[in-house]
């Protein structure tokens, strides 16, 4: 009779690799097999109460386009909507530009009622012209939509951050596009310091393409000009678009003539002590 073999004892190093790639698959457990791939995303326009607890969801996936996301701004804020979170993400032909708002009087999010109005009105928004044709043209249209699909178009990293008011992020996708600069990325959010002073973060990245800075008058491309162009941010912030050297007929055109909103108690502040450091004061 055979003596008995010994049971061979595991290779745990084999195991711990197997269970690393099939995590690098997007695959929960090793023996359940890849992942179903998410299927791609579809063009349309999306208001929601049902994903957040605290805030109406804006969703819209479509082509990217020169000053769409300017115009989805514009458009929020003349429902009378506050964006407390942003974020355009995706790539290629489509983008997905969301938005988490809540009314600007009640500080709730949209009443049932109130959805489909708003769904409307952000349809107008993305199939009509919009701010960039009205502002720059069609030819700035043209090549500025060229320019989103092209990786030898400069794009520029930006970092914003500002007290938080009704209306900021509108008026800061305004003056890039008054400019020829548009959004390909973006983040943005409030966060709360220890002084429970609202801060509003936007971050993401522009396309800055030079054959529109020829048409609208501006340079971007250098160092120096794109920081001129985000000294022109920090003033609109906390002062509003006639801050940051836009002409108050741009303006008119963006907003329909309604300006800036009514800046908050802290960004008031926060500008005073900006005009006070350019006196030379304390």
């Amino acid at each position: 009779v055979a003596p008995p073999q010994k049971k061979r004892a595991p290779d745990r190093g084999v195991a711990a690799r197997g269970r690393a790639a099939a995590m690098e698959r997007g695959a929960g457990d090793a023996a359940t097999g890849p992942s179903t791939p998410s299927p791609p995303p579809k063009r349309g326009v999306e208001v929601s109460n049902k994903i957040d607890k605290e805030c109406t969801l804006v969703k819209v996936v479509y082509s990217p386009r020169p000053g769409l996301f300017a115009d989805l701004c514009l458009c929020v804020d003349a429902q009378g909507l506050r964006i407390l979170r942003a974020e355009i993400s995706g790539a290629g032909a489509l983008r997905a530009y969301r938005f988490w708002v809540v009314d600007d009087e009640t500080a709730f999010k949209l009443e049932h009622a109130h959805l489909n109005p708003i769904s409307l009105a952000i349809r107008d928004a993305v199939v009509k012209q919009g701010a960039w044709h009205s502002v720059h043209g069609a030819d700035a249209v043209k090549i500025s939509g060229e320019a989103f699909l092209r990786v030898d178009v400069p794009r520029h990293a930006l970092s914003l951050r500002a007290p938080d008011r009704v209306g900021l992020l509108r008026d800061v996708a305004a003056t890039l596009l008054h400019r020829g600069v548009d959004f390909d990325s973006l983040r943005t959010f409030t966060a709360w310091g220890s002084d429970s002073v609202p801060t509003a973060v936007v971050e993401g990245s522009v396309v800055a393409d030079e054959r529109v800075a020829a048409l609208v008058g501006t340079r971007v491309s250098g160092g120096a000009e794109w920081e001129e162009v985000m000294r022109a941010l920090r003033d609109v912030a906390v002062g509003g678009l006639e801050r940051g050297g836009v002409p108050a007929s741009a303006i008119a055109t963006m907003t329909g003539g309604r300006g800036s909103p009514t800046r908050t108690a802290h960004a008031d502040d926060a500008m005073e002590g900006a005009h006070d450091d350019e006196r030379g004061g304390g």
